[in-house]
C-alpha cells in the first residue's frame, strides 16, 4: 500500500532538465505537446499490456538519450498531460512535491495461483473500513478455488492500516465487484460450477450473507462481475464470460453478455445493453457520475492482451428504464479499465496497467497516478477524501489536498460525511500555519494579516482591493508572493484571492488557528473599516476620473472607460458596498 501525502511542500525544487519536451520535478513529470505528438525515437513499438513508459525501442539510432527519458517516466509518481491534473493533487506545478510511500502489501497467492487481488472493493464508514475481495486466478492446469474469506482493511489509522481476513457466513463464492447500499455491501459473485453467479447482500458488522439475486427468468447468469445501484435502489450490474473463458469454473454460458437493469423493489429485470446488440463483448466496470444521470461502463475483449480488445470507457444517460446515448468515453493504451470511480466534478478514474488513468468529464486524459513497478490497478474505493487503489500486488492510499466532496452520496449520508472529514485535516493546517510562522518577521506579519483579513472580509478580494482593505503594500507582485506563501490556505482564480476551500477556512476560525493569528496581531472588523474609509477618502478627490458635471450636455461626456479609470472605480468596489456590514460586526461584537 502506498501512501501519497497530502499539501505542497513550501520550497520549490530545480528542474531536471532531460529534454526540452518533458518537464521533471521531484515526484511529477509533465508531458508537453510536443512529446505527446512526435515520440522521441524514430522506431517503436509496443504490448496493449505495457504501460507507456514501457514502449520497446526498436532498431534505429542511439536509444539511451530516449530510454532516460522513458526511465525518468518510469520513476515519477505522476504523469500530469493537462494542467488540471495539477488542480486535482492540490499542487502548483511539477516543482511541488507529493511524496510516495509503500504502506501495505498483500501476501503472495498460493503455488497454484497467478494473482490476488480481485475487483471488489468498498468502504464501510460505519466500520471505518474497506473490504476487498481476493481472487486465486489458477495457473495453467488448474481450476478456479472459491476463497472462504475477504479482506477487512481498518484504516482509523489511515497512514497504516491494519489489514485482516474475515469470513462472510454462507462464504461469498468468488466474490467480485462490491457497492454499499443503505448500510449493506452488495457483492457480485461469479460464481462456479456448484454455485451460480449471483448478487449477495453482506451485513458489514456481523458478516452475515444473503443471495438477493441469482437467476434471469431461470437462466444462470455468466459470471456477475461489477454492480452500481441508485439511490433510488435500482441496480445496474455486468455479466460476461470471465468464469469460462478465464477460469475455466463455471458451467458454459447461455446467456450473451450484457448490462442488467434490476429494480430491487419491483423485482423487474432486463438486459440494456450487451454483445447482443454488439456493443459489449465483454462488459466490466461500472460507476455513476455524481448525480447519478450518466453510467459508464467499462469494456473488454475476450483477454486484457487482445490487440483489438475494446479496452473502452463507454458513457451512457441513465433513463426511467434503462439507458440511452451511448458514446464512447475513453480509450485505454495500456490494458483495460478494470475498475473506474468518478468524483464530484464527473472525473472519471480507471483502473488500468501501471496506473490510475483520469479524465476530466468530456474525456480528456488529465494524468496517471502511477502504482508500483510492475503491478496492475484493478480497482479503487473513495473513503472520505482519500482514494484507496488496489493493484493485484499493493493497495494504495491517495489523499486529495482539496478536499471536494469526491463520492456521489446519498443525502442521508451527506451530513455524516462532512462531519467526519474535517477533523482529519488540523494536523496538516497546523504543521502549514507553524511553517508559515517561521520565516523572516515582516513576511509573516502580512501573511497573517492577509489571512486575518481574508477571515473577514464577505467576498473573495480583487488583487487591486487588498492594498486599501489590508493596508498592506501597493505592488501587485508583493500582493501574488504573500498569496503563493499563503498557497495551502489561498489561491488566486483569475483576478481573486480566495480560500483554496472552506475547510482550510473553517481551521483559521477555529481554536487552533485563531491562537496563531491572535499571537501575530489582533486585525479585526475595526481596522477593515478604517481602511475602507481611508481609501474611499484618499481615491474620491474632486472629480478623480473625469465624470460629467450635471449641467453638461450629452454630447460634452467623454466615455469612462480608459485603464486608468476602470482602475480607480475597481479598487474602490469593496471598500464602497461592504465598509457598513463590517461597521455593523463591530457593533454587534461589542453587544456581545
Amino acid at each position: 500500500m502506498t501512501l501519497i501525502t497530502a499539501g505542497a511542500v513550501l520550497s520549490l525544487f530545480p528542474t531536471i532538465s532531460l529534454c526540452k519536451d518533458l518537464i521533471v520535478g521531484p515526484s511529477v513529470v509533465e508531458i508537453t505537446k510536443k512529446f505527446n505528438d512526435v515520440f522521441p525515437y524514430d522506431n517503436f513499438n509496443r504490448n496493449v499490456t505495457v504501460p507507456m513508459w514501457g514502449t520497446n525501442l526498436l532498431n534505429g539510432k542511439d536509444k539511451s538519450a530516449s530510454q532516460e527519458v522513458l526511465d525518468t517516466i518510469a520513476n515519477a509518481s505522476f504523469i500530469v498531460y493537462d494542467s488540471e491534473f495539477y488542480e486535482l493533487l492540490g499542487i502548483s506545478g511539477p516543482f511541488e512535491e507529493k511524496q510516495v510511500e509503500e504502506i501495505f502489501t498483500f501476501p503472495d497467492p498460493p503455488p497454484y495461483a497467478q494473482r490476488q487481488i480481485h475487483d471488489g472493493s468498498v468502504f464501510v464508514p460505519e466500520e471505518n473500513a474497506l473490504f476487498v475481495a481476493e481472487l486465486f486466478s489458477p495457473k495453467e492446469g488448474y481450476s478456479m478455488q472459491a476463497i472462504p474469506y475477504v479482506w477487512k482493511v481498518d484504516i482509523t489509522d489511515r497512514a497504516s492500516p491494519n489489514a485482516s481476513k474475515v469470513y462472510p457466513n454462507p462464504p461469498l463464492t468468488i466474490a467480485n465487484g462490491a457497492y454499499r447500499f443503505n448500510g449493506s455491501v452488495y457483492w457480485a459473485q461469479e460464481g462456479n460450477i456448484t454455485t451460480p453467479s449471483s448478487i449477495v447482500r453482506m451485513n458489514p458488522k456481523t458478516l452475515e450473507t444473503e443471495v438477493v439475486k441469482n437467476n434471469f427468468y431461470g437462466h444462470r447468469f455468466n459470471s456477475m462481475n461489477d454492480i452500481v445501484i441508485s439511490n433510488e435502489g435500482v441496480a445496474f450490474f455486468t455479466d460476461g464470460y470471465y468464469g469460462w473463458d478465464n477460469f475455466n469454473d463455471t458451467l458454459f454460458p447461455e446467456l450473451a453478455n450484457g448490462i442488467y437493469r434490476w429494480d430491487m423493489h419491483t423485482g423487474s429485470i432486463k438486459m440494456v445493453a450487451g454483445a447482443a446488440e454488439g456493443a459489449f463483448f465483454n462488459p466490466n466496470g461500472l460507476a455513476f457520475n455524481h448525480d447519478q444521470s450518466k453510467l459508464f461502463i467499462s469494456n473488454r475483449g475476450n483477454s486484457s492482451s487482445d490487440p483489438d480488445g475494446a479496452r473502452t470507457i463507454y458513457i451512457n444517460d441513465v433513463t426511467a428504464d434503462g439507458l440511452s446515448n451511448r458514446n464512447v468515453f475513453s480509450y485505454s493504451d495500456a490494458g483495460f479499465p478494470d475498475g473506474i470511480k468518478t468524483d464530484k466534478d464527473n472525473r472519471v478514474y480507471g483502473a488500468v496497467v501501471g496506473s490510475v488513468d483520469i479524465y476530466n468529464s468530456h474525456g480528456t486524459l488529465l494524468g496517471r497516478i502511477k502504482v508500483a513497478d510492475g503491478d496492475v490497478t484493478v480497482n479503487m474505493a473513495w473513503a472520505d477524501n482519500w482514494l484507496y487503489i488496489f493493484g493485484r500486488k499493493f493497495q494504495t492510499g491517495w489523499k486529495k489536498n482539496r478536499f471536494e466532496r469526491l463520492e456521489s452520496v446519498r443525502q442521508d449520508e451527506a451530513l455524516v460525511t462532512i462531519r467526519n472529514l474535517l477533523p482529519g485535516l488540523h494536523p496538516f493546517y497546523d504543521r502549514i500555519l507553524h511553517q508559515l510562522s517561521q520565516g523572516e518577521p515582516d513576511d509573516v506579519h502580512k501573511c497573517m494579516r492577509l489571512l486575518r483579513v481574508m477571515m473577514l472580509v464577505y467576498r473573495p478580494l480583487k488583487l487591486e482591493e487588498v492594498p486599501g482593505v489590508t493596508r498592506l503594500t501597493n505592488e501587485d507582485d508583493a500582493i501574488k508572493a504573500l498569496v503563493n506563501r499563503c498557497a495551502s490556505f489561498l489561491r488566486m482564480q483569475e483576478n481573486d484571492i480566495e480560500f483554496v476551500h472552506q475547510s482550510a477556512r473553517d481551521y483559521l476560525a477555529g481554536e487552533s488557528g485563531q491562537s496563531v493569528l491572535d499571537a501575530h496581531e489582533r486585525f479585526g472588523h475595526y481596522e477593515v473599516v478604517l481602511g475602507c474609509l481611508s481609501q474611499l477618502s484618499e481615491r474620491l478627490q474632486v472629480n478623480p476620473i473625469g465624470l460629467p458635471r450635471p449641467n453638461s450636455s450629452r454630447e460634452t461626456w467623454k466615455p469612462l472607460k480608459n485603464e486608468k479609470q476602470d482602475i480607480q472605480l475597481t479598487c474602490l468596489d469593496y471598500a464602497a458596498t461592504f465598509r457598513v456590514q463590517h461597521l455593523k460586526s463591530i457593533k454587534r461584537s461589542t453587544i456581545a
